[in-house]
């Protein structure tokens, strides 16, 4: 289960969850790998530079 630690921008959400699913999906990382390269790409968009866009998520639950 993906958790937020307060409430989220919705394009930047829609990004960083499709980003991390077709990691998962194409690359088979774990979920926790995928969760992190797609923080890595969205933070290094210059939309989404501010920890409001990237640092709210939390992984919980069985990560692999």
């Amino acid at each position: 289960m993906l958790a937020t630690l307060w409430p989220v921008a919705d394009q930047s959400t829609a990004t960083l969850l499709a980003d991390m699913y077709q990691r998962r999906q194409t690359q088979g990382l774990s979920k926790a790998e995928a969760q992190r390269q797609a923080h890595l790409a969205l933070m290094a968009q210059p939309a989404y530079t501010h920890p409001f866009y990237w640092a709210p998520f939390i992984l919980m639950g069985n990560w692999k």
